[in-house]
């Protein structure tokens, strides 16, 4: 809940993460941190798909990953790209560095494919492109 107050705050007045961006950035880690209190045991529902493929399911929606990247996707709605993408970007960055728990990476993974509709100009996401496939290679092989 008071997530919520805070973001109904900022979209009716800005100026508040505007003026003092390190309450934004304090902000953006604590939601973050909240998304990444999902169950850390992977499940035969995650594990094994009932369709043919993955891209057959449905991504299981985590309830406290959905509720952070909903609010995540709020404020992105209010402020450009260029100014709140620096913020995500280098938590998410951080994030794809852990290699040993999977709900960075897919707090990560899933925070780029909700912000890429919001990103005003491609060019701005485009170096992150290399930095997953980096992480991914690496996790692959550990």
């Amino acid at each position: 809940m008071a997530f919520e107050v805070i973001v109904c705050f900022v979209e009716r007045k800005k100026k508040f993460f505007e003026k003092d961006t390190d309450k934004l950035k304090l902000f953006i880690q604590e939601l973050y941190k909240y998304g990444l209190e999902m169950d850390d045991e992977i499940t035969e529902e995650w594990a094994i798909p009932k369709g043919d493929s993955y891209f057959d399911e449905e991504i299981i929606s985590e309830e406290k990953v959905a509720c952070a990247l909903a609010f995540v996707e709020r404020l992105s709605e209010v402020f450009s790209s260029k100014f709140f993408l620096p913020y995500i970007s280098e938590i998410v960055l951080n994030l794809l560095k852990n290699t040993k728990d999977f709900r960075y990476k897919y707090l990560a993974l899933s925070s780029i494919s909700n912000m890429i509709s919001f990103v005003d100009d491609i060019k701005d996401v485009e170096s992150i492109i290399p930095v997953i496939y980096l992480y991914n290679i690496i996790y692959l092989l550990l």
